[in-house]
C-alpha cells in the first residue's frame, strides 16, 4: 500500500496554520510528513504515535511537561493523543521527516512482535494485553544504521519504497523501545505495577532532558527536580533502571555528540569541547581518550582516511 506523503517545504506560516483540519484527518491513518526550512513554528496540535527526525540541524518540541529535540544523533517519539508544538530556529536549513501511525497499525505490529518473540509478561507474570497503552519510556532515541539511511533516503527522494521502508523501520524501533521500557520497569524494587510505571515515567523524563540539554550544566539536584524525586532516591533508581549513573549517561552523550562533530565538521577541537558541554579543551581531550581510546584529533584523522 502506498503511504500518503505531505511535503510542507516552502509553506508560509499561514499555510501551516491552515493545515490543522487536514492534519486531524491524516493522523487517523498512516502517513509520512517531510519538509525543509531555516525557521518554522508550528502551532500546538495533537499527534498520533509519531517518529520525528531532523537532518542538518535541530527541530525542538514541547510535549506536555517535556522539552525534546530531534537532531543528527537522535530522534523523538511522540505518544498518541499528545499535545505538542514544534519549531526550527537557526541559520542552517533543517530537513524534517516524520512517520505517523494509526492505532490499528501499531496494534498489528505489537501482535506480530509478541508472537514472533514469544509472549512478553507484565510485572505480575501475566500475559500483557495488546490493547493496553503503549509503555513509552524514553522518547529521545538513538539511530540504528538502517534507520538513519532510510531517513536520508526519504529526505532526498521520497519514492514509495523509501517511504514504506522508513515507516516500517521506525515503527519497529518504537515497539522494541516500548518492550525495553517494560523490562526497565522490572528492574525497580518490588512495588505495585502502577507505581513502577509512574517512577519509570519520571526517570525517563529526566533521561530525555539529559539527552537534550547535554551541553548545559546539569547537576544531580536539577535532574532530580525534573523527575520530582529526592536526589539520593533519584540517583539510586536511575542507576537501577538505566544501568549507569546520571553523570555517566551525561558523559556518554557528550562524547557521542563530539564524535559526530569531529567526523562531520571541521570545527576546532576547542569549539567542539565547548559545544558539547566541557569546560576546557584539555578536560575534553582527556575524557574523550578515556572513553574511546584515542584523542579527538586521532579520531578525526581516522574518519577521513
Amino acid at each position: 500500500m502506498k503511504l500518503p506523503l505531505v511535503d510542507w517545504t516552502g509553506w508560509s506560516p499561514q499555510a501551516i496554520d491552515a493545515f490543522g483540519p487536514r492534519w486531524h484527518a491524516l493522523t487517523q491513518r498512516d502517513f509520512v510528513l517531510r519538509g525543509a526550512a531555516t525557521a518554522m513554528t508550528a502551532p500546538p496540535r495533537r499527534s498520533a504515535l509519531t517518529a520525528k527526525f531532523a537532518l542538518g540541524g535541530v527541530e525542538h518540541y514541547r510535549a506536555g511537561d517535556a522539552q525534546l529535540a530531534a537532531d543528527e544523533d537522535t530522534w523523538v517519539v511522540l505518544a498518541p493523543g499528545e499535545l505538542y508544538s514544534s519549531r526550527i530556529a537557526g541559520g542552517a536549513t533543517v530537513t524534517t521527516v516524520a512517520g505517523f501511525y494509526a492505532l490499528d497499525t501499531v496494534g498489528a505490529a505489537r501482535t506480530v512482535r509478541r508472537t514472533r518473540e514469544s509472549v512478553l509478561l507484565d510485572e505480575d507474570g501475566h500475559v500483557g494485553a495488546l490493547d493496553e497503552p503503549l509503555p513509552i519510556g524514553r522518547r529521545r532515541m538513538r539511530f540504528g544504521r538502517d534507520l538513519r539511511a532510510a531517513v536520508q533516503a526519504v529526505a532526498v527522494d521520497a519514492d514509495a519504497d523509501a517511504v514504506g521502508e522508513l515507516h516500517a523501520l521506525a515503527l519497529g524501533a518504537i515497539i522494541a523501545a516500548c518492550d525495553e521500557a517494560l523490562h526497565e520497569r522490572e528492574r525497580l524494587p518490588c512495588m505495585r505495577a502502577s507505581t513502577r510505571a509512574e517512577i519509570h515515567r519520571r526517570l525517563a523524563r529526566a533521561h530525555d532532558r539529559l539527552m537534550t540539554e547535554y551541553a548545559a550544566s546539569l547537576d544531580l539536584a536539577e535532574l532530580a527536580r525534573t523527575a520530582a524525586m529526592a536526589p539520593h532516591h533519584f540517583l539510586r533508581r536511575f542507576s537501577d533502571v538505566f544501568g549507569m549513573t546520571p553523570h555517566r549517561a551525561l558523559v556518554a552523550r557528550r562524547v557521542e555528540r563530539a564524535r559526530r562533530l569531529l567526523a562531520t565538521t571541521d570545527l576546532p577541537v576547542a569549539e567542539i569541547a565547548t559545544a558539547v558541554g566541557f569546560a576546557s579543551a584539555a578536560g575534553f581531550s582527556t575524557r574523550f581518550r578515556r572513553e574511546t581510546g584515542v584523542t579527538p584529533r586521532a579520531f578525526r584523522t581516522s574518519q577521513f582516511r
